[in-house]
């Protein structure tokens, strides 16, 4: 019985904080393994920073609204390099 309390606890708390943690210092290359995992690739370096700034934005996002919403993940996605143009048009916001 006991050991079968200990596995409950450990499985508890294994998926109670099962949220994605960033940090900013590790943009740079959470930014290449976007490009590499969503096949990214972009007209020119300028088009990449401004990218790259977008991604940078949206990682600053994640990481506040992890800690503000504790019962909801959010992560980097296929959207994370859209800046508010793209946004904008994608909803018909324009």
């Amino acid at each position: 019985m006991q050991s079968i309390i200990c596995f409950v606890f450990l499985a508890v708390t294994l998926a109670i904080d099962n949220k994605p943690q960033y940090d900013l210092k590790d943009a740079p290359a959470l930014f290449e393994k976007f490009m590499k995992d969503y096949n990214r690739h972009y007209k020119d370096e300028a088009d990449k920073n401004v990218h790259y700034e977008a991604f940078v934005e949206s990682l600053k996002f994640i990481i506040d609204a992890n800690k503000a919403h504790p019962s909801a993940t959010f992560d980097i996605n296929k959207f994370s390099d859209y800046t508010m143009d793209e946004w904008a048009k994608m909803t018909g916001l324009v």
